[in-house]
């Protein structure tokens, strides 16, 4: 975490791991973490992984003065501690959540530590001294091994010193081993010296190893740069894919690319303008700088999903009204969490033939729900695009056959607007979605929708139907 100023904020960051659990698929058995696998040690800034059959990892946290870890495992209040390989096969699996308070200008460094079976922890010791000023973070490593391992983090280039080193750069991380042969990293490196002898920095980025008589080797790295090909929303058949779009050519390079999982050479063919593919594809592309292919490809996979389609809960020539039910929620405060105010007494209702908020304009915290039936026109997968500032749920499903499943699309007022996609048979399919408005955030909601034949649009009127209520 590196930003800039000094107001003080809540941070949270989240930590995913696997279940274990059989990938029928693959043949075999996904290694992951049992719920009573793990250890969380905030007095050590510290938690890890417990498997006794192993390996294991170990994360030590610096930088703020306290840190909080909660554990999460199978939450349906909140929906926390899952994993899913696909739409349907949900499962617990165990979410760690490091919370702390802290300043924007301040960093938290984790320290990730592989722990082999049947071994103690490689770190023996570790330690991040205060601050003297706003613009730093040390963290120093005894290793178990008789090593040493320093970093140095500056929010912009400063001088930094360990041991023999002193350089004026934004980060540094030095290891010295048992025998004190010493090596490192140095990044946004200006000036660059070991015992006092100034070496002219190869590049700004590179690493170097102090050999016998202090004789410095250093070599310039670079970040790898790759393409951005586009990430297409799910599909059915290869007819419904979206163009092929490669983004991150500029004037010194051009990108270069292949269908068919090769890997890109300088006469392969050049991106200009967006593909459109014609069968399933594995979509390579990498930058030729000069003539010559930089090292690191990108790669897509663009192949149909074969994603069970969810049967309509009533035929599609089933007798229905147009338009839905709706209940409206109050609460005071400037923040509730949209389940629970799902969970109260609704103040009003009515129907509707669309999802206007009109009626609620000269409100300023309040929640609806709208009920009813979505006449979907073909089998495929839909895509479904919500705008709600405050936060919004999707879903699809009847209470009285389905399990409570997941939103399809649930945006919330850190996102704003969110995309998710289901795949439907034609028909009637029972939906409710869920609308909140905090004070101080506009009241917009916009909803659109796109799969086979039909384009992105706002979600059409005549999509939407309800039941007669006697």
């Amino acid at each position: 975490m590196i930003n800039t100023g000094d107001a003080e904020h809540e941070y949270s960051q989240l930590w995913n791991f696997l279940p274990v659990y059989e990938d029928q698929s693959w043949a075999r058995t996904i290694a992951g973490f049992a719920e009573d696998e793990f250890a969380l040690e905030p007095a050590q800034r510290r938690f890890r992984t417990a498997d006794p059959y192993g390996p294991n990892v170990e994360l030590l946290q610096f930088g703020p003065e306290s840190i909080r870890y909660d554990k999460y495992y199978g939450d349906r209040q909140r929906w926390l501690g899952w994993f899913a390989k696909g739409i349907g096969d949900a499962q617990p699996a165990v979410d760690i959540h490091a919370s702390w308070q802290s300043a924007d200008s301040d960093r938290l460094i984790t320290l990730m530590a592989p722990v082999d079976v049947g071994r103690a922890s490689p770190v023996a010791a570790a330690s991040s001294p205060p601050r003297s000023d706003g613009a730093s973070r040390r963290v120093d490593v005894e290793l178990a091994d008789g090593g040493r391992l320093s970093y140095v983090s500056n929010q912009e280039a400063a001088e930094a010193r360990i041991g023999s080193v002193a350089a004026t750069a934004g980060a540094v991380l030095i290891h010295t081993d048992a025998e004190m042969l010493t090596s490192g990293i140095v990044m946004g490196c200006t000036a660059f010296a070991v015992d006092g002898n100034g070496i002219e920095p190869p590049a700004e980025d590179f690493e170097f190893v102090v050999g016998a008589g202090g004789r410095v080797d250093a070599t310039p790295f670079h970040i790898a740069r790759v393409p951005a090909i586009s990430q297409p929303l799910p599909f059915a058949q290869i007819a419904d894919a979206p163009p092929v779009t490669i983004a991150g050519a500029d004037e010194h390079s051009e990108v270069r690319y292949t269908l068919d999982g090769a890997a890109p050479a300088p006469a392969s063919p050049v991106y200009r303008d967006p593909i459109r593919l014609s069968q399933p594809a594995t979509v390579k592309a990498r930058f030729i700088v000069d003539g010559h292919p930089l090292p690191v490809m990108a790669v897509r996979d663009y192949q149909p999903c074969e994603w069970r389609l969810r049967k309509p809960d009533l035929p599609a020539d089933a007798e229905l009204s147009h338009g839905l039910s709706w209940a409206a929620y109050q609460f005071e405060g400037g923040y509730i969490r949209l389940y629970d105010l799902m969970l109260r007494e609704p103040v009003d209702s009515g129907r509707c033939m669309d999802l206007s908020l009109d009626r609620w304009a000269e409100q300023r915290s309040y929640g609806v729900r709208w009920e009813g039936y979505l006449r979907v026109p073909r089998d495929g997968i839909y895509h479904f695009h919500c705008h709600a500032p405050s936060g919004a749920y999707l879903f699809f499903y009847n209470p009285q056959v389905d399990l409570r499943v997941p939103a399809v699309v649930a945006p919330t007022y850190l996102t704003r607007q969110a995309t998710g996609s289901t795949a439907l048979q034609a028909g009637l399919h029972q939906m409710q979605l869920e609308y909140v408005r905090f004070p101080g955030n506009p009241g917009e909601l916009l909803v659109e929708v796109e799969g086979p034949g039909t384009p992105r649009q706002p979600l059409p009127a005549e999509w939407l139907f309800r039941r007669e209520e006697p």
